[in-house]
């Protein structure tokens, strides 16, 4: 990988950790920041306690983001062809599919 690339892939997923640690499931994040702080013996040690674990959260989204583009990188060429096999088609295959099933259940 080129030394140039580095920066920018790590900003972007520890942007991306850090969006889904704040902004994912916001009443979760309430919940749990609230049962942390009143079980935990005391407000310091629940702040820390939740802090901690949002620091964890957006590093493992930000390794997987990492572990992702890299793999995909090897698999995945310029033209978007995996091997043979096309990837766009593949993508638009699987969410016509998707839509197909969501509105068979909707139906039933």
């Amino acid at each position: 990988m080129n030394t140039s690339l580095v920066i920018p892939a790590i900003t972007t997923a520890v942007s991306v950790g850090l969006g889904c640690g704040i902004c994912c499931s916001p009443i979760i994040s309430t919940f749990l920041s609230t049962y942390v702080v009143s079980h935990s013996g005391g407000v310091k040690k629940g702040v820390l306690l939740f802090v901690s674990f949002f620091f964890g959260k957006m590093v493992s989204v930000s390794l997987l983001c990492m572990i992702s583009a890299l793999v995909s990188r090897r698999f995945i060429s310029d033209s978007g062809y995996i091997g043979s096999f096309h990837l766009r088609l593949f993508s638009q295959a699987a969410m016509s599919l998707i839509g197909f099933v969501l509105v068979v259940r909707l139906m039933a």
